[in-house]
């Protein structure tokens, strides 16, 4: 598995991720987009830009490659390559732990 930003021209198949995942959320040309891939993709979760204020969207793993742990890496990465102070995140009830256990 490979952690790794995207570039603007694989959006559309973050896109087909997303649309696979059932999440109706999209991808701007602005938004910093991370990916796992392993003959293709396996998660993505993206950093959007709201209101001057950075917000985390869209972090959606296959489910055949859930509870192992890649979407704390792709966090992780994140983490690694952009201030992440002032980056909100507003997941759902049954994520709360998982977020809090990764600093948001």
């Amino acid at each position: 598995m490979t952690i790794r930003l995207a570039v603007p021209g694989e959006y559309e198949a973050v896109l087909e991720h997303y649309r696979a995942c059932n999440y109706g959320g999209g991808v701007d040309e602005n938004d910093l987009v991370v990916i796992a891939v392993n003959d293709g993709i396996a998660g993505a979760v993206r950093i959007c830009t709201e209101n001057d204020l950075k917000v985390l969207r869209g972090m959606q793993i296959k489910p055949e490659f859930q509870q192992k742990g890649i979407g704390a890496a792709m966090l992780a990465y994140l983490k690694d390559r952009i201030d992440m102070n002032g980056c909100y995140c507003l997941p759902y009830k049954h994520l709360a732990k998982f977020y809090g256990k990764n600093r948001f």
